[in-house]
């Protein structure tokens, strides 16, 4: 007897449709192709990872000189790949985009290439195999009875991702599953302050709701941006006592990166992601062996794209565009991610295609017409939706999405719901609490609080920056250094301090350079010319590849870049072409440059690196370093030694944090330098300093050689080592006496408590 075909939007919907209809097929338009083509080809299916690693060698073996700065595993090379996939799956042609003549040169030569790898290597990419399912699918179908499919186009809205998609669609004749759930919902807004908040909102909503007799199935926690999003609900879930799920997982790496480790893990989800990582890995070692080929990075690469899938228990939390589709009715849809950054999102440029060229030419739904036919979906399937809204990013005030409805009064009382160190905080303690709420309430150190014990090797390699950060607040360090956390990233906000810091730093670098390789003379009458030098070099900078790394790339490989970027860069740049814009950092550092000549740059250093051995002298020996740092700028001025870092402000620093009080320093970075380059450059007078050109006039922290006497170096390297010696045992115990700009904070309630001092 023939069965039943039925073709989903989703996974999630695949698994409604499998309750409907009981002894159908159901399957959905991804798994469909991928069926066909394992049916109807012998070819071998191109790993992204092995698809990569062949491009970069087509272009390293074929000296394709426009694309050779590449590295082996930069992540331009996955939007070489994805472009390559998207211009056959849309039938587009490299003639079509409006490239400078080398740069598309060099794309057809490469695509031609890739293009005959695959033939001779009997090699398909993702287009490929759609074109052995359009071929076939008529053959395919003749085993069902009766076939349906989902509305693959909701209001505008395409759910299909390629031309060559819709062709395969339009040639299955199948009866059409329409959607039959329509509700009313009651709209509830609650504005918080960030994203951090959106998150404990939204669980202190759904703990709420619990309490009051729904089950976790009735509620659904859903987000406009999950990877931004999830790592809250990781921190705030345990906080509230309720559990959270999602079906998307988190990266075997993070549990660890020691084999035996993962292995006997006692978390029978990441021994399974192992095993599935160590078989792939192997598969593709034997592809990349097979073809003479080798990717340093893949076992590590293949690690952190490898997920652990969470049990189904709880709440589940969800990115949005999974429950498009759905003819499922939910009794609570609780929505996070709406303000005007978030929702609609930014369809972002990388270097080879634009937003519009791929609205174009690819396929992609207008983000305005997704957001707003995604808000629709949301009240279709829910009896109570929940909107939560950021009112600031960073210092940025937000507004709410302009999809989202106005005026909405409705707001959910959740005053009673409190996590358990509002319990613990207002001295409601259980009697019996565990360790780590003891920790909470007691006024000592413990291994909750950093004092960790046992034996580290962190200390043994250091720089300056790793050395202020532990004298800053030890836990700090620890959560950076130690365990490797990244701070939290927005994308929408443009460049954090430190991002548009480094572009500053870039721009003087390279100015530096080109006027010790074409020097101009630091003179009044070459003011014009040097402005207009760096305005190029600052734009060299800022689609540099180091710049762009810090910019960042979205999992598709698309280069995150917004108008925020684009601003701060127009800010530094100001004063360079009208003279009557305030001038900015980097036309200040023209006039600093042609004030102080520096024998216009002829023997100065830009970022030189040096190393310190263990017995803090210099070294040029990697394995023998015990610190190392960089120094922006070292001029050699004759018998003077002059040492620059540049800083984006100087407001939160002070002369006396480089000198010693009580046998005491809260920053080593001056003292270092200074340690570093007497003895590299030696019986010379010093100088060394901070500087920022953030103000009118540049402002500068200095410590000059009689500050730094026998006594400050001998101190210096007394601090240096008992750090060292703090770190190795594993003594991190907090600092709560800066907690406001701490990049740590959503994940430490320390600035809260006060252990080893006194209440205010």
């Amino acid at each position: 007897m023939k069965r039943v075909l039925c073709i989903a939007t989703t996974t999630h919907r695949a698994n409604e449709l499998r309750k409907k209809f009981n002894n159908a097929k159901v399957t959905t338009l991804t798994n469909l192709i991928n069926e066909l083509f394992e049916i109807y080809s012998d070819k071998a299916v191109l790993d992204d990872l092995v698809a990569t690693t062949i491009i970069y060698n087509l272009i390293k073996d074929n000296k394709i000189e426009y694309f050779d700065y590449l590295e082996a595993n930069d992540t331009s090379l996955e939007i070489i790949y994805d472009y390559f996939v998207k211009l056959g799956l849309n039938d587009v042609k490299i003639e079509d985009f409006k490239y400078k003549k080398a740069k598309r040169e060099a794309l057809q030569e490469l695509y031609k290439l890739y293009q005959e790898y695959k033939k001779t290597h009997n090699f398909a990419d993702l287009s490929d195999m759609v074109d052995v399912a359009i071929a076939n699918i008529d053959k395919y179908l003749a085993q069902f009875s009766e076939v349906y499919k989902d509305n693959f186009e909701i209001n505008g809205l395409k759910l299909y991702h390629s031309k060559k998609e819709k062709i395969f669609l339009d040639k299955i004749k199948a009866n059409t599953l329409n959607l039959t759930t329509t509700c009313t919902p009651t709209l509830y807004h609650h504005k918080v302050f960030d994203s951090l908040d959106e998150v404990r909102i939204a669980i202190k909503i759904a703990k709420k709701l619990l309490l009051e007799g729904n089950k976790c199935e009735d509620i659904v926690i859903a987000t406009s941006d999950f990877n931004e999003y999830a790592p809250y609900y990781e921190i705030l879930a345990d906080e509230y006592g309720i559990k959270l799920y999602d079906t998307m997982g988190v990266s075997l790496a993070t549990y660890s990166t020691t084999p035996t480790t993962l292995y006997h893990h006692k978390n029978e989800n990441v021994q399974k992601a192992y095993f599935e990582y160590q078989t792939k890995l192997k598969a593709l070692n034997a592809t990349l062996d097979e073809l003479g080929l080798k990717n340093d990075k893949l076992a590590s690469t293949l690690l952190a794209n490898t997920k652990v899938r969470k049990e189904k228990e709880g709440i589940l939390f969800i990115d949005t565009n999974k429950l498009l589709g759905l003819d499922k009715k939910y009794k609570h849809i609780i929505f996070i991610g709406t303000d005007i950054t978030h929702f609609p999102p930014e369809l972002k440029d990388n270097f080879l295609f634009t937003a519009k060229d791929a609205y174009e030419k690819f396929n992609t739904n207008n983000v305005f017409t997704a957001s707003k036919v995604l808000y629709d979906e949301l009240k279709r399937i829910s009896e109570n939706l929940y909107i939560i809204t950021s009112t600031y990013q960073d210092k940025r005030k937000l507004t709410p999405s302009i999809i989202i409805d106005k005026n909405i009064t409705n707001k959910l009382d959740i005053s009673d719901i409190k996590s358990k160190y509002d319990i613990i905080k207002s001295n409601k303690v259980i009697s019996d609490k565990n360790e780590f709420e003891k920790s909470i309430s007691s006024d000592e150190y413990s291994a909750f609080d950093g004092l960790l014990g046992g034996e580290f090797d962190n200390g043994n390699s250091l720089s300056a920056s790793a050395i202020n950060t532990y004298v800053k607040c030890p836990l700090q360090y620890y959560f950076r250094y130690v365990l490797g956390l990244n701070k939290p990233q927005n994308d929408e906000e443009g460049f954090d301090s430190a991002g548009r810091g480094s572009l500053m730093h870039k721009c003087f670098e390279m100015f530096v350079n080109e006027m010790k390789q074409n020097p101009i003379q630091a003179d009044e009458k070459n003011q014009v010319d040097l402005y207009k030098l760096m305005l190029t070099i600052s734009q060299e900078a800022f689609e540099s590849d180091e710049i762009k790394k810090i910019i960042g790339y979205d999992k598709d490989g698309n280069l995150k870049l917004n108008i925020y970027h684009k601003i701060e860069l127009k800010n530094l740049q100001k004063g360079l072409t009208n003279p009557d814009e305030t001038k900015q950092e980097l036309a200040k550092f023209v006039d600093y440059y042609i004030k102080h000549k520096f024998n216009d740059f002829q023997t100065s250093l830009p970022e030189e690196e040096f190393m310190l051995d263990i017995d803090l002298k210099p070294t040029t020996d990697e394995n023998e370093r015990f610190i190392k740092g960089f120094i922006d700028r070292l001029d050699e001025l004759g018998e003077e030694i002059n040492i620059i870092d540049y800083k984006s402000s100087l407001s939160s620093y002070s002369k006396k944090d480089f000198l010693f009080k009580d046998g005491k320093l809260k920053n080593y970075q001056l003292g270092l330098y200074m340690l570093y380059a007497k003895q590299a450059y030696p019986n010379k007078k010093y100088n060394s300093h901070l500087i920022s050109f953030k103000k009118e006039k540049p402002q500068i922290i200095a410590l000059n050689d009689k500050e730094y006497n026998d006594e400050y170096e001998q101190n210096l390297k007394q601090g240096i080592f008992e750090i060292r010696d703090n770190i190795n045992s594993g003594k991190f115990c907090f600092d709560n006496s800066d907690c406001e700009w701490c990049d740590y904070k959503h994940i430490c309630f320390y600035n809260e408590l006060n252990k080893g001092g006194d209440d205010e």
